[in-house]
């Protein structure tokens, strides 16, 4: 597929390498859906935050987090998966749908491209509430639905993706495939679950990563879609959404 893109680091997110960016590329200066994400949870968080990543799964954005809050959970419905992830200090075996915690127990709930497969996202939402303490804050990234991979992605089916992604990914990079079905995953039917539910909205946005950073070429085509989709009546054809709200 090309060389691998080389250049100048793009920015800091706790506990993790970023990509390196040219100099002169888009994504030199844009933030990246990492670096949203890392912010918003820094703004959340302090010595006496209690945390829980659900879905955590083999890795978590959260590594950089560990020491830095009162406690930090992880739960996943997989005990082989959270084996493999040394983010948290606390670990839980768990399904979203009946989370296996007292109400109020969080001061916040965060989840990074769990919600994508979930059938009913609206009660794994009412248990995000449940367990968050008044003033808690939910703070979510997923894909977006109107980005054309995941238009193709909610279409094709799960044997053809899998083939599609052997084809296109080098070997040295780990995609699991998981059944989709993007019921979260544009801004007004977030917005609208999430406020009828008892949250008041702090931030959300559609947000851009560069996803292709094993071959040159496909790197180019991705700045100049990040460009294009820069534009407001586009912006929801990004890649990613972001949402930060709080439990009021």
């Amino acid at each position: 597929m090309g060389k691998a893109v080389k250049g100048a680091v793009a920015g800091k997110v706790e506990g993790m390498d970023l990509p390196k960016f040219p100099k002169g590329s888009y994504f030199h200066k844009a933030r990246t859906t990492l670096e949203i994400y890392n912010d918003l949870v820094t703004s959340a968080v302090n010595k006496k935050t209690v945390l829980l990543d659900a879905g955590c799964g083999k890795k978590s954005l959260m590594a950089g987090f560990k020491g830095k809050v009162a406690r930090q959970v992880g739960m996943d419905i997989s005990i082989d998966a959270i084996s493999e992830n040394n983010a948290f200090n606390v670990f839980a075996v768990g399904d979203a749908h009946k989370l296996p915690f007292a109400d109020d127990s969080f001061d916040v709930v965060v989840s990074q491209w769990m919600i994508e497969h979930i059938k009913d996202p609206n009660e794994v939402m009412k248990e995000f509430h449940r367990v968050l303490k008044k003033g808690g804050h939910l703070i979510v990234a997923t894909n977006s639905l109107y980005h054309p991979m995941m238009l193709l992605s909610a279409i094709l089916p799960m044997g053809f993706r899998d083939k599609l992604k052997d084809r296109i990914f080098p070997s040295y990079i780990e995609e699991d495939t998981f059944p989709t079905y993007y019921k979260f995953n544009a801004l007004g039917s977030i917005h609208k679950m999430l406020t009828n539910i008892g949250f008041e909205k702090k931030y959300a946005a559609y947000t851009g990563a560069p996803f292709f950073m094993f071959s040159r070429l496909l790197f180019k085509v991705s700045e100049v879609y990040e460009r294009v989709t820069d534009f407001s009546p586009l912006r929801s054809m990004k890649m990613h959404v972001v949402v930060h709200y709080v439990k009021s």
